[in-house]
């Protein structure tokens, strides 16, 4: 069973890349560039997976996050460049599951990241933080 993951970045260098581990590992993979993006591509298609960057243009990531929370218990990764857990996350009552990771992620810690969110929805992934 292939996971559905959707990517909300809003650098598209960063963007590709954190498709790329998803990618390699067979699963579907959508992408958004700002939050408006996101909730329509969430709305159309779902998510196994939502890896969310919090600084967004047009609608903070923060939004989008108590948007998809709104709609359900999606696993969220998200990556930031906000230097610590209380700026990620303002004081707020975020329900599990949720990862958090500083942006841009490392090359060892985004697929980590991934397969245990994953795993956690039970999607099957044999993705390897160091691939071969």
């Amino acid at each position: 069973m292939k996971a559905r993951i959707l990517v909300v970045e809003d650098e598209p260098q960063l963007r590709a890349l954190l498709r790329l581990y998803p990618e390699r590992e067979g699963h579907i993979v959508t992408d958004a560039g700002d939050g408006p993006a996101a909730l329509a591509a969430f709305d159309a298609a779902g998510a196994d997976l939502v890896i969310l960057d919090l600084m967004l243009p047009g609608m903070s990531g923060e939004t989008v996050l108590d948007e998809l929370r709104a709609d359900g218990d999606v696993p969220v990764l998200i990556t930031s460049a906000k230097r610590s857990d209380a700026e990620r996350i303002a004081p707020r009552s975020v329900p599990e599951p949720m990862t958090t990771f500083p942006s841009p992620s490392t090359r060892t810690s985004s697929p980590r990241g991934l397969r245990q969110s994953c795993v956690a929805r039970g999607a099957p992934t044999r993705m390897d933080p160091h691939p071969s």
